[in-house]
């Protein structure tokens, strides 16, 4: 990548200095367009179980609450995360509340659940995902701790 920057960076400047045709500097030019459009198309589009997405039906209770219509809140974790265990307490402290109305999924760290953490793209623990009756998914919070209240404005919204 750092020799064709290189490569680039010194077809522009013979281009400047007069020793480049004009068809390869346009050409070199519209290569830099399309490659930085290309790019930002990636960024700019929403990647699954982001908001805006639908949610991924690869897992049979979240298969489950898309039947059933059901908002669904799932929980990405793994053991021995300190904040997974912070976490595990408040959904503990909010499940008999919401248990009837939202489905809670779990999904622990491991060798038969690696598929599912990469489908949605969790690299940080504790993941929470939180997705609406269609199955569309409204918030997500990465490598965070949500508190009693925060989870419940969730739950709340998603409700």
């Amino acid at each position: 990548m750092a020799i064709e920057l290189m490569n680039i960076s010194e077809s522009c400047c013979n281009f400047i200095r007069g020793k480049v045709g004009l068809g390869r500097a346009v050409i070199l030019i519209a290569i830099v367009v399309f490659v930085l459009t290309i790019g930002t198309v990636y960024y700019i589009l929403p990647k699954s179980g982001f908001p805006g997405t639908k949610v991924i039906a690869d897992h049979p209770e979240i298969i489950k609450a898309l039947e059933e219509k059901r908002p669904l809140m799932i929980y990405f974790s793994s053991l021995g995360c300190p904040t997974c265990l912070m976490q595990d307490r408040v959904l503990s402290t909010v499940y008999p509340k919401y248990g009837t109305d939202v489905e809670f999924v779990y999904i622990l760290l491991s060798n038969s659940t690696e598929k599912i953490f990469e489908d949605w793209s969790v690299i940080k623990v504790p993941t929470l995902i939180f997705a609406d009756r269609e199955g569309n998914v409204v918030s997500r919070f990465d490598g965070r701790y949500l508190d009693e209240g925060s989870l419940r404005a969730e739950l709340e919204r998603i409700k």
